[in-house]
């Protein structure tokens, strides 16, 4: 049994239509694909460009599991406008009845419950979400436990319906896009053909491009996708996190942080291997992705790191605070085991157990250029949380980002009770 509070309700499958949400899903590919320059469409490897919009522009089928029902039970205020004609209630009265509240698991993306698709049914269920389940509720009016599982069931199959209709609708704009962005892709490229035609001239390779795959934006449990560039060097091709992911993961590891500084008895006795495992709780069900502690990759060990596909992302070392020369120090471990020509963004989490913290501050701000890989300041997010450049051990043009983080983690005797 679950024990929540109900958030707005709302008729599933029927408040929004699907075809507008996938018209306008259909413009953004079209455009992306215009912006893009004639020679990345030239050179570019049509299929994998082809697999990054699919995944970008797909939508994440939801997919309910009826198989995992929960519910609780409670109390709610009723309007006599919404009791059954034959109870002998009052207009404009409100009335305490039981209510029972059933929670269906959801994957996918659950937001899209609330769109229909070629079908609009009226007066569907009225549900509402809670985290990652579907929900609704029944009220008893009359004391009769058959009654209320007869109306859960009747609800439950009349949702069965209308998101397998919703679901075919959704399936269909996936299988369809591919089509779609393969003939907007040739098009595209017929249209540069026909210019070098008249022209006369190949279109020239630019060699300021980025020679990464870069990660779009993301909703949460939506897939990531990864952007094809060209390569201009003849090696790998690389990830990269997109910066509104990588600001998202750095926000995420800052507001849950902060939690430490409120609540000290959560981080009371626990190490940096104990403190790093709340922020991988609240990462890894973020995006499709794996976060992972403690993994190996390169010559080490590192504290987090965010692995999409096969490729590490995001790195970040956790430590505790134990002067400048230590600070220094990870930031070189970072550099020296972990980091691959591969990753290019990164973070150091830095926990402070002194009273002094506002003095820690300033001697990470003070030092940090200091380092051998540092390459310039960027900017000060906030007090706690510095962006920097720097730059990999073997090659100083190659550019890393690395945000350092640092908590209050104070000990019971700095603890100031109010």
């Amino acid at each position: 049994m679950r024990e929540k509070n109900s958030p707005p309700f709302f008729h599933i499958a029927s408040e929004k239509m699907l075809n507008e949400l996938t018209r306008q899903l259909e413009d953004q590919v079209i455009n992306e694909i215009d912006q893009e320059s004639d020679d990345y469409l030239v050179n570019i490897e049509v299929e994998k460009y082809n697999e990054y919009l699919c995944n970008k522009y797909s939508l994440n089928t939801p997919e309910l599991n009826f198989d995992k029902i929960e519910g609780t039970t409670g109390q709610k205020l009723v309007l006599a406008e919404h009791f059954p004609y034959d109870f002998n209630v009052r207009k404009g009265n409100s009335y305490e009845r039981p209510t029972f509240i059933y929670y269906i698991p959801c994957s996918g993306d659950i937001n899209l419950l609330q769109f229909y698709s070629d079908i609009h049914y009226s007066n569907t269920p009225l549900v509402f979400t809670d985290e990652d389940c579907l929900c609704f509720e029944v009220i008893d009016f009359y004391s009769d436990l058959e009654r209320i599982k007869y109306q859960a069931q009747s609800t439950i199959n009349d949702i069965k319906m209308v998101v397998a209709k919703l679901v075919e609708g959704i399936e269909r704009y996936n299988w369809q896009l591919k089509n779609k962005i393969k003939n907007l892709i040739e098009r595209r490229k017929d249209k540069i053909d026909s210019i070098t035609q008249v022209l006369g001239i190949p279109i020239k390779k630019r060699s300021n491009l980025s020679s990464s795959y870069e990660t779009p934006k993301s909703e949460s449990k939506r897939n990531i996708s990864l952007k094809p560039q060209l390569k201009t060097d003849g090696g790998n091709i690389e990830y990269v996190l997109e910066e509104n992911i990588y600001w998202d993961i750095l926000q995420v590891i800052h507001d849950y942080g902060k939690g430490f500084e409120q609540y000290p008895s959560i981080s009371k006795g626990k190490d940096e291997e104990e403190i790093r495992d709340h922020f991988l709780f609240v990462l890894q069900p973020r995006y499709n992705w794996t976060a992972v502690g403690e993994a190996f990759n390169k010559k080490g060990k590192t504290d987090i790191y965010i692995k999409y596909e096969k490729t590490v992302v995001f790195i970040a070392e956790c430590k505790f605070w134990h002067g400048q020369k230590g600070y220094l120090a990870t930031i070189s471990q970072l550099f020296d085991r972990y980091l691959t020509w591969r990753n290019s963004k990164a973070s150091v989490i830095i926990f402070v157990k002194s009273k002094d913290f506002s003095s820690v501050i300033n001697e990470v701000k003070n030092v940090t250029p200091n380092h051998a890989n540092f390459v310039r300041y960027v900017n000060e997010k906030q007090d706690t949380w510095l962006n920097y450049i720097f730059h990999t051990n073997d090659n100083p043009m190659r550019e890393v980002k690395l945000a350092v983080l640092l908590f209050h983690i104070p000990t019971n005797k700095n603890v100031v009770k109010t």
